[in-house]
């Protein structure tokens, strides 16, 4: 019988190494993706952009109250000097009786 090739051999040696690494790995990620221990590229894509649009929405709702706020405060400022003003004619007018 003649002796097999020792590189034929090496590869019959590995194929059943080589299948079984195969088969393992296709249930590891089988199991990794169904359990969402991981997520596709895609749908961790998908999160992120999401994220990125309610972080848009809500620096504009932000922007928004921080303008209605400079408004309100630059009426305040306005009625306080009013105020004030009044006050200082009042005090003047008590002062010189």
């Amino acid at each position: 019988m003649p002796e097999a090739d020792p590189i034929v051999r090496r590869f019959e040696d590995i194929e059943p190494a080589l299948a079984q690494l195969a088969s393992t790995q296709r249930l590891l990620l089988h199991k990794l993706t169904q359990g969402n221990v991981i997520e596709r590229p895609d749908r961790q894509i998908d999160k992120i952009t999401d994220a990125s649009r309610t972080s848009e929405r809500m620096i504009t709702e932000i922007a928004k109250r921080i303008a209605e706020i400079a408004v309100i405060r630059k009426h305040s400022d306005e009625r306080l000097s009013a105020l004030r003003a009044f006050v200082d004619d009042l005090a003047r007018r008590n002062g010189k009786q």
